[in-house]
């Protein structure tokens, strides 16, 4: 047994030093070609996805309790989700760095909290994200609201406090009447969307809430699931040898651990093993 699973380890192992190695001469290439800022823009633009799922939230309302529980729920099940740093943010401007995370991602999923008008920032995300919806055609970004004590009819209509929201933006001389126009237009957009209502859906309770919209996104990623880059061709055959050594006869429980850096495959590879067979991988490591 302990020889079945060395031998898994390693083919495992063997396979993320390619895909590493791969990614690393890409990046000097990048690098040699491209200033910095060039380099993040071609980065934005490249094929595949840098995330599963972006969080649009106001932090002041959300952020250390339904937000948080959320991110973390959504990190333990295996899926890379994008949360914004606030501390990291310069101004009122939204950020390239944004922006790219936003058009790398398969799903975002928009927190409508009470106050989430009131912020500019917000706004200027569920602006980039309305605007992504159209320009991906069959790619199109997957948005999921969630209205977080909050009717969906305020958003979309822009009544209560997102009426009051946007009146104080307006008495502002310097705000732009035409960003306006796209914040407002946003909302509408969105907020016709089905999404999750933290009082109808989950009858008030937050971790049932959590636990419906984990799934949700679970089952979507299942259904969508992230393209494999040319340079992963051939490892189904890796990845049956992984399977037939695996699949024994034995009543223990494999375990497999997958580690490495970030975005270097490890979760397309345990997707390659669920479509070739019903054995189920543990929760992966790193």
């Amino acid at each position: 047994m302990y020889t079945l699973w060395l031998v898994g380890g390693i083919v495992i192992l063997l396979l993320v030093k390619k895909l590493f190695d791969q990614k690393t001469e890409k990046r000097k290439k990048d690098a040699a070609s491209s200033s910095s800022a060039t380099q993040e823009s071609d980065d934005s633009s490249s094929s595949g996805w840098d995330y599963e799922v972006f969080l649009s939230f106001r932090g002041e309302d959300t952020r250390t309790n339904f937000t948080d529980h959320l991110y973390n729920a959504l990190l333990d099940k295996g899926i890379h989700t994008f949360r914004d740093n606030e501390a990291l943010r310069i101004g009122e401007k939204i950020r390239p760095a944004l922006l790219s995370a936003i058009q790398q991602s398969k799903i975002a999923i928009i927190i409508f909290s009470k106050d989430y008008a009131s912020s500019k920032w917000c706004l200027d995300e569920l602006a980039e994200i309305a605007e992504s919806m159209k320009e991906r055609g069959q790619g199109q970004i997957k948005v999921m609201p969630v209205f977080y004590n909050v009717d969906p009819s305020e958003v979309r209509n822009q009544t209560g406090r997102y009426g009051n929201a946007f009146r104080e933006h307006e008495k502002k001389s310097d705000q732009d009447q035409e960003i306006l126009k796209q914040w407002k237009k946003a909302l509408e957009k969105v907020g016709e969307l089905k999404g999750c209502d933290l009082k109808n859906t989950a009858n008030g309770h937050e971790g049932e809430l959590i636990k419906l919209i984990v799934n949700e996104v679970w089952n979507e990623l299942r259904k969508n699931p992230l393209s494999v880059p040319n340079s992963m061709f051939g490892i189904h055959s890796h990845v049956e040898k992984m399977m037939k050594l695996l699949n024994n006869a034995s009543e223990d429980r494999p375990i497999v651990g997958i580690h490495g850096l970030g975005g270097i495959g490890k979760t397309t590879i345990a997707r390659e093993l669920g479509e070739l067979t019903d054995f189920v991988l543990p929760p992966m490591i790193g």
